[in-house]
């Protein structure tokens, strides 16, 4: 449970941000991240609910993963 404190936290902070005017961030569907790095969507999920993917963002059920994200590595 601790683990996930730090993402809450950026998740918390990068929507504060948005909200308030900040540069806004370009964010993309869990399929088109897919696509991009050659990998299935379940595989992006996974990695999105482990906090592996910076700046991820859930809304509900679906999560948005921001436009300029890296592949996370492997391991």
């Amino acid at each position: 449970m601790l683990d996930i404190i730090p993402q809450m936290c950026y998740t918390v902070f990068v929507l504060l941000y948005l909200s308030l005017g900040g540069n806004q961030m370009e964010y993309i569907k869990v399929s088109k991240a897919a696509e991009k790095w050659g990998i299935s969507p379940r595989r992006v999920r996974i990695l999105c609910a482990e906090g592996k993917i910076p700046g991820t963002i859930r809304k509900g059920k679906l999560y948005m993963v921001p436009a300029d994200a890296e592949k996370p590595r492997d391991g």
